[in-house]
């Protein structure tokens, strides 16, 4: 009750009533030019500030140097307005709705060049920050819990291998770009995706279903681009530190700053959790030990022609292990205790040149390190990255075209068979040619071919055919269809290919997998006076071949093959958004899977695919404390699990269950906030992830059998510094 009696003693003081003096005007909407009441006018640097009346009025104190207002109102967006000496005449200022903002968002996944969310021919599912900061959390897969058609796994219930699935697909089958570049190799992929911190990232762009037409191998279901945040024309540092009390730490800084004419973004990352946990009380740890450094440099350089070049750069550092609760690192590699110890030392380069108003050279340099121990079994890995994308667009009257030529080189080496005689190395030239064509006023027909040559498999096409169309100006029916392919990695992908208990056949050449993804989705929003509701309707078809996956049924071998198999993803999603005019944002989702394999006769579910999901995200801001509640939550149905003979037989489907996560923030000044909450409001935890516990070294022991999460209720509290200047 203290807490809430000074918070709102806190939010009191922020708005005075001004008398009326030196300058006034009024407040209106952008689109409909009504005005617009109960808006807050803030002057920056200060708490003094005033509220539009019930006609959109204000009146503004002007000092003898120019002042900065920060101007806000929920379902609007953010805006500043510069008041200086003299003032003649009454003001009109306008703020832009939120309905526009979802409208005109520019998207940098969909096509080869920039274009509005409105016009792609291809749905994009956009995640921007403020969507990311209703669920504050240590990495990037966390804080997406909420987003439809995305669910995360654990793939490994020792070291706690996470990946990102997309309507069902495996993490292996989703490529994840930075910036547009495609730094996460196979290696990076079981890792690399904890050491992005929410906090370095402007938004997250989905696209589910193939993309290979352009982005080439990994790209088979679906990708994941994480655009970083630019730096600002100004001064700009934020401090963000939090801990819970399951003893995990995080503390991010990022700062902004003009250096001459150049701008630079700097941002440092730093997470540690150092207890052990073992609530199902299995003897292992719950939750992976782990300490983690990632630093990321963003530079954005001033060029006389005004072309945008860009150059970033990241260093990765993480330790992290897990085990028998006995267990500690010095037992690395023997077998006095089983435990999983991993060192990941990861640099990153991305730039972007622009040579000419319609020629653009992008380019990705990456070197990940890997020394790792699972039991008395040591992996040593190194990968090296390199892409190189030159790019030319051009608009011929109606039509939008691009056309490139790639290059990209993979160098991988560990110590296991595969590379024993040498390094894994693959050059992989290709060139794409796409034309978006505007048929008519409201039809859009995007089409596009990419032909990548890889040494092993000689030419492999991917091609993709999108249509869009315009049932009027808030409404579109898209139809999508296109083709994926992978080049698989056995050993980055498969901790199983790890273990000395059995013998490795490679049965025949194996081909790349390649997957044929048909969609048809529905989209809309609509505005009912400050309410806005935007929704999506979609149903999706992938179809696979060349499976490559492990077959275990004889007890000397671990065989890899392409299968003669077919397998099918299929379902449908909703989503939907609605924004109140009081404060009040509800963001909504359901998808509903049918996922099988064949061979011959036979029909198997996929494992690990939940049959369906629903998600939320129901957040509230106080329109004068400024006081934010998120609640956020994922709905897992039943999804089919592994079988295991006698004695060590689990159930072969998971029960229904959901995370749930629920914190709230506070501004206290300009400079300060405040925030808390509790992760797994429900307390739900899987109770037997690991097959074989009391066995760790025999060969029936198992960690790929988690299907739920592993870290109980906790409760976390955290503060967050801000300056501008």
């Amino acid at each position: 009750m203290k807490v809430w009696g000074l918070n709102i003693l806190l939010g009191l003081g922020i708005y005075t009533t001004l008398p009326a003096q030196n300058t006034c005007g009024v407040l209106r909407d952008a689109d409909t030019r009504e005005p617009l009441s109960g808006a807050s006018f803030r002057l920056l640097g200060s708490n003094q500030g005033i509220l539009t009346d019930a006609e959109g009025r204000f009146c503004l104190p002007a000092g003898p140097e120019p002042q900065r207002w920060i101007v806000q109102l929920s379902t609007y967006r953010s805006d500043t307005l510069m008041i200086s000496l003299p003032v003649t005449g009454e003001l009109e200022h306008l703020l832009t709705p939120i309905h526009t903002e979802l409208k005109d968002p520019i998207t940098v996944t969909a096509f080869a060049a920039p274009i509005s969310l409105a016009q792609s021919p291809v749905l994009i599912t956009r995640i921007n920050a403020l969507q990311l900061e209703s669920n504050i959390s240590a990495t990037l897969t966390d804080a997406l819990l909420a987003t439809n058609g995305l669910t995360e796994r654990v793939a490994c219930g020792v070291c706690g291998t996470n990946e990102l699935q997309i309507n069902g697909l495996g993490g292996a089958a989703t490529l994840v770009l930075i910036d547009g570049m495609p730094l996460m190799g196979s290696l990076a992929s079981i890792y690399g995706l904890s050491g992005l911190p929410p906090a370095l990232i402007d938004r997250v762009e989905v696209i589910k279903g193939p993309a290979s037409t352009l982005y080439g191998t990994e790209s088979i279901g679906g990708v994941l681009n994480v655009i970083t945040r630019q730096p600002h024309d100004h001064a700009h540092w934020m401090l963000e530190s939090w801990g819970n009390t399951h003893g995990e730490t995080q503390l991010d800084a990022t700062l902004t700053t003009p250096v001459g004419r150049q701008r630079m973004l700097l941002g440092v990352s730093g997470y540690h959790m150092g207890t052990r946990l073992d609530a199902n009380h299995d003897n292992f740890m719950d939750v992976v030990l782990a300490r983690r450094l990632s630093v990321f440099n963003k530079w954005q350089f001033a060029r006389r022609s005004g072309l945008p070049f860009q150059l970033a750069g990241r260093v990765y550092a993480e330790d992290r292990s897990g085990g028998t609760l006995s267990w500690r690192r010095e037992y690395a590699g023997s077998d006095v205790m089983y435990g999983e110890f991993i060192l990941t030392r990861r640099a990153e380069l991305l730039g972007q040149y622009t040579l000419h108003r319609n020629w653009r050279l992008e380019g990705s340099l990456s070197g990940h390190d890997q020394r790792s121990w699972y039991g008395h079994t040591a992996y040593l890995a190194r990968q090296y990255t390199s892409f190189t994308n030159l790019v030319h667009t051009r608009r011929l009257h109606r039509h939008d075209l691009s056309a490139g030529a790639t290059f990209r080189y993979q160098y991988y080496r560990d110590n296991t068979p595969a590379t024993a005689a040498a390094p894994d190395s693959r050059p992989i030239p290709g060139i794409f040619l796409e034309d978006m064509w505007r048929l008519f006023p409201r039809w859009t027909l995007q089409g596009g071919l990419r032909v990548d040559h890889h040494r092993d498999h000689g030419l492999i096409p991917a091609p993709r055919l999108n249509l869009k169309w315009d049932l009027n100006e808030y409404s579109s029916i898209r139809l999508n269809g296109g083709s994926g392919f992978r080049v698989v990695n056995l050993f980055t992908e498969d901790h199983a290919a790890l273990s000395g208990s059995r013998t490795l056949v490679i049965e025949g050449p194996l081909n790349p997998e390649r997957s044929w993804s048909g969609t048809a989705s529905f989209s809309t929003y609509t505005q009912l006076g400050k309410r806005v509701l935007s929704w999506n309707l979609e149903a999706f078809h992938t179809y696979y071949t060349n499976r490559i996956l492990p077959d275990y049924s004889d007890d000397r071998f671990i065989r890899y093959t392409n299968l003669d198999m077919q397998s099918v993803t299929q379902g449908l999603a909703v989503s939907a958004n609605l924004a109140f005019g009081n404060g009040w944002r509800v963001n909504l989702g359901a998808t509903w899977l049918d996922t099988w394999q064949n061979t011959g006769s036979a029909r198997t579910s996929i494992p690990f695919a939940p049959s369906y999901t629903t998600n939320w995200t129901l957040s509230y801001q106080h329109p004068r404390w400024k006081t934010q509640l998120d609640y956020t939550g994922k709905l897992f149905g039943p999804m089919a699990l592994p079988h295991y003979p006698e004695p060590y037989t689990r159930a072969t489907s998971s029960p229904v269950y959901s995370q749930q996560h629920l914190q709230c923030r506070q501004p206290i000044n300009k400079y300060l906030q405040v925030f808390g909450g509790v992760k797994n409001l429900l307390n739900w935890t899987q109770s037997d992830p690991l097959v074989a516990p009391e066995a760790p070294f025999g060969d029936a022991f198992d960690t790929a059998y988690v299907y739920g999460p592993l870290q109980g209720r906790r409760f976390f509290a955290g503060i967050r510094l801000t300056w501008d200047h």
